[in-house]
């Protein structure tokens, strides 16, 4: 069916009275908005009524009489005005308007000093059949890109598997061709990982999750050796942003890219700096900016303050899968013999487990306490994770796999240390890898720090990813299982301690009780 056959007519309406529906429009793109504005404000470039730059809103028979009676325009006027320009101007008095594409022209427009939100912007208005998603039958509409920029990873990832529910393989197709080969591959390669697509459909859900999906060579997300720690923490993301959004499908659909990346890493149980910016970007209207009610809002700010955690995204775990393939290729290169086909690092060190006498549990450097417990796998798995976190630097060679410097300091590169290695599979032999050759005789090391000092600011960039210099010195004397259990206090910014339980707590579930 051809768009013309559900056109109902074409009117100019205040861009005020215009809602941009997150479903169906793109991610606001400032350089798009910032190259858009200064066309519109030039009367010599801009002419309103030009089909391209018409908005497509949906509407039904009703909205459209409610409209043309606030109006005071009859149902003929309005049918002879289509022949000629101007469109007649019509104005809601009920409520907005739902546009389904144009989000950076509407972004421009509405952000002009010289147009601003009581512009007559000309718009077509179409009447769809109850319940039909409006890509069915208007895909022409909703996914007209000329005036674009590039589409970026998520996007298409969201398009593809919409067409594919759809079971239409020719848009499938077409989207896909809007990737390089390259990413083409990698794309199909994520479709084929069920649980990791089942996770990342489900954040569909809330339309600023996604933009920041990434399917470029350096992404290991989907990868078989952290495929259970990557399918939870998708669960992490969906969870707590289902719990932002108080389990509500319209406050789902404003999550969008802003709110996303403004509340992202965010701690406000434990960073009073981070608590004032909640209440600064609820109170001001910059995220959520859809949602007006005075009460939903505080509602929504008060469940955001109560989280326990580093508000995750899909960013953050791109970025600390990058962490955590440290960790990985620690376990690996220094615990497990040889990995089947498929088979995860959990999944390989699980099966190489056996019970130990006692349950061991390290609370310093070679120092253990006998817990009132019996040992379990998953303890030991944790305590093995933690230990490559704490000794990384020391426990792989790489350029990319050392701490990260601060601007202007000397690069740090990742060296082995053959004495910190035998302790690490010493340690590993003591909570019950028995296939670690070292004999578990373990001794606190020399060279490292027993008193760091913690730094000062732990700000949002230090929150994923691997550590700073100054925080991995840190690491290597506190980190540690029971420090790791302990709440800590509300301080100006959350300590690398909380950091690391949030890590620790997304990707491997909660510290088990010691």
């Amino acid at each position: 069916m051809a768009a013309e056959e559900f056109l109902l007519g074409r009117c100019q309406l205040r861009l005020k009275d215009i809602e941009i529906d997150g479903d169906y429009c793109r991610s606001r793109i400032d350089a798009a908005i910032d190259h858009l504005r200064p066309v519109f404000e030039d009367p010599n470039r801009f002419k309103p009524h030009t089909e391209s730059h018409q908005f497509p809103i949906l509407t039904n028979l009703a909205g459209l009489r409610q409209l043309l009676e606030d109006s005071q325009v009859s149902h003929n006027n309005f049918r002879e005005s289509q022949s000629v320009t101007p469109y007649p101007r019509l104005t809601s008095v009920q409520g907005k308007f739902r546009c389904i594409h144009g989000r950076q022209r509407y972004e421009a427009a509405i952000g002009s000093t010289k147009l601003g939100p009581d512009t007559w912007w000309t718009v077509r208005l179409y009447c769809l059949p109850e319940g039909i998603d409006p890509r069915l039958l208007l895909h022409e509409e909703v996914e007209h890109d000329h005036y674009q920029t590039k589409y970026n990873d998520g996007h298409v990832f969201c398009a593809v598997i919409y067409w594919e529910e759809q079971d239409n393989p020719g848009r499938v197709d077409n989207w896909m061709s809007k990737l390089s080969s390259a990413k083409q591959r990698r794309l199909n390669s994520l479709m084929k990982c069920k649980p990791v697509k089942a996770g990342l459909k489900r954040l569909r859900a809330f339309p600023g999750l996604l933009d920041a999906l990434e399917l470029g060579n350096g992404d290991r997300v989907g990868r078989s050796l952290s495929l259970p720690q990557i399918i939870r923490n998708l669960d992490h993301i969906y969870q707590i942003w289902d719990q932002i959004t108080l389990g509500l499908p319209r406050v789902r659909r404003s999550a969008d890219v802003l709110t996303v990346r403004r509340l992202q890493m965010l701690a406000p149980s434990a960073s009073s700096v981070d608590r004032s910016t909640v209440k600064q970007l609820m109170r001001s209207g910059e995220i959520f900016r859809s949602l007006r009610e005075p009460s939903l809002r505080a509602e929504i700010e008060q469940c955001i303050l109560r989280l326990d955690v580093l508000i995750p995204s899909v960013k953050s775990l791109h970025e600390n899968t990058k962490y955590l393939y440290i960790a990985d290729y620690i376990l690996k290169t220094h615990l497990v013999p040889a990995l089947g086909k498929g088979e995860s690092i959990s999944e390989a060190l699980h099966s190489l487990w056996s019970e130990p006498d006692h349950c061991l549990v390290e609370y310093a450097e070679g120092k253990f306490w006998k817990a009132a417990r019996r040992p379990s796998r998953e303890l030991s798995y944790m305590t093995m994770v933690t230990a490559a976190l704490r000794d990384f630097p020391r426990l792989c060679d790489g350029d990319y796999m050392g701490p990260r410097c601060q601007s202007g300091d000397s690069h740090t590169r990742a060296t082995k240390d053959p004495i910190v290695v035998d302790r690490f599979r010493a340690l590993g032999h003591k909570v019950g890898y028995f296939m670690a050759t070292t004999p578990p005789v373990l001794s606190v090391l020399p060279g490292i720090p027993h008193s760091v000092t913690e730094p000062a600011e732990v700000s949002v960039e230090r929150r994923w990813n691997r550590p700073f210099s100054d925080s991995a010195r840190f690491c290597a004397s506190r980190l540690f299982l029971p420090q790791l259990a302990e709440r800590q206090p509300m301080a100006a910014y959350p300590g690398m301690l909380f950091v690391h339980r949030d890590f620790i707590r997304s990707f491997f579930g909660e510290i088990p009780d010691l």
